[in-house]
């Protein structure tokens, strides 16, 4: 086959730094994944498929880093955002699908009796973290080392953000029930939320799925304690379970945080609680501008009707078992030791030895060059669009990335 070619997305970088910060901001730059072997600038998305600016066409693992569940520009979904857009959307004052949406959510996912809307996941795990201290008295919140939970500075560490900003932000091993209740133990009456994801899904690391005996820990020690439990389900939130990812791990937090896959690709985030902490939920400040726009809402109500009457959760799984034994056994025939981790429509796979992550993005760029976007550095995702026909492209192009990787680095 001829190999891709990323002329165009490149000029168009080259446009992008004069006038932007890095020319792309944040994970979506070509310099976090395969330089110059990768698309920068896509033209058009449908389903499980996307085209760049060079008019080349992929198989996509990435689904707008989660945004995406049901595939890019689904037609039930669109029309519903199509239908709210011709009545309202930026408001001044809130349409009723605020509403709707919020009784679906209570009626679907068993801690929401009450729901607040943001935009991004960082809007609402930063408003979760207040809501914890208000109703604490305390000033404490713990978290898993290297953990994401946005670009707040209570949780990112960065240039411009004073230490002084993370004084009472704790860290410890995620999946280490002993490490937390040390840390719980040296701060008495002290620690207000603890912040967890339903897995481990940093970046340049395999997934990690902890048994549920950690969140069942976790939750007897909040309990103990008198702390609230929070959730970080932005990234793993409907796509593990459409009621929400504690329906798997277990830990019945307080609050849940939910963003991304909610709208697909319609920017929408939610915290959703316990009703003890309604009153501590109704003092906190939390707007935005376009926190309350209709058309985002009107997306997800459609998306959580198609997902569950896709039975998206299950296609995904059964894709991520297909994925997964294919690219094992073409590995192991590649003579290449290969780790893939996750659950579900979170899937991430590394190589051994690869300290630096310098035959993934190999393996990442020689992908795209045969017609599938692979990301050597962050998990991937998988969507309801996508099918065993797309896993089996996949497959034949990574056989040839694979048998490329071995004769440039042996195993």
């Amino acid at each position: 086959m001829k190999l891709y070619d990323f002329t165009k997305s490149y000029q168009w970088f080259e446009r992008a730094e004069k006038v932007i910060p890095n020319g792309i901001q944040g994970p979506r730059t070509p310099r976090f994944s395969a330089f110059g072997s990768v698309p920068a600038f896509y033209s058009k998305t449908l389903g499980s498929h996307v085209w760049d600016v060079d008019g080349n066409e992929y198989i996509e693992y990435l689904c707008g880093f989660g945004a995406v569940a049901l595939g890019y520009n689904d037609p039930v979904v669109e029309k519903a955002a199509a239908a709210q857009a011709q009545k309202a959307n930026s408001t001044s004052f809130p349409s009723p699908v605020m509403v709707e949406l919020a009784e679906r959510l209570v009626s679907l996912i068993p801690q929401a009796d009450w729901v607040v809307y943001g935009k991004n996941g960082s809007d609402v795990t930063t408003w979760a973290t207040q809501v914890a201290r208000e109703a604490t008295g305390r000033n404490i919140i713990i978290k898993a080392k290297h953990a994401y939970h946005g670009f707040h500075a209570w949780c990112q560490p960065s240039v411009g953000v004073p230490p002084e900003y993370q004084t009472y932000v704790l860290e410890v091993d995620y999946n280490d029930l002993k490490a937390l209740e040390q840390a719980v133990a040296e701060n008495p009456g002290q620690v207000a939320g603890i912040m967890l994801c339903p897995i481990r899904h940093d970046t340049f690391k395999d997934l990690e799925v902890p048994p549920r005996s950690y969140f069942e820990g976790v939750r007897q020690l909040c309990d103990r304690e008198g702390i609230v439990l929070m959730f970080d389900d932005v990234r793993c939130g409907f796509r593990m379970h459409l009621s929400g990812s504690a329906m798997v791990v277990g830990g019945d937090p307080d609050i849940v945080c939910f963003g991304k896959s909610l709208g697909n690709g319609h920017a929408l985030s939610v915290a959703v609680g316990k009703e003890k902490l309604r009153p501590t939920a109704n003092k906190v400040y939390f707007s935005g501008t376009h926190f309350q726009a209709a058309v985002p809402m009107a997306a997800a109500i459609a998306c959580l009707k198609e997902m569950e009457a896709r039975d998206a959760v299950e296609h995904m799984n059964s894709i991520h078992a297909l994925l997964k034994k294919g690219m094992e056994q073409r590995g192991k025939s590649a003579g290449l030791q290969l780790a893939f981790s996750g659950t579900g429509g979170l899937f991430f796979m590394t190589f051994k030895p690869d300290p630096t992550f310098e035959k993934a993005r190999f393996f990442c760029g020689e992908m795209a060059k045969r017609g599938v976007i692979w990301h050597p550095h962050h998990n991937m995702f998988l969507g309801a669009a996508h099918t065993e026909e797309d896993v089996q492209k996949s497959l034949d192009a990574a056989e040839a990335s694979l048998k490329l990787t071995k004769e440039k680095f042996g195993s």
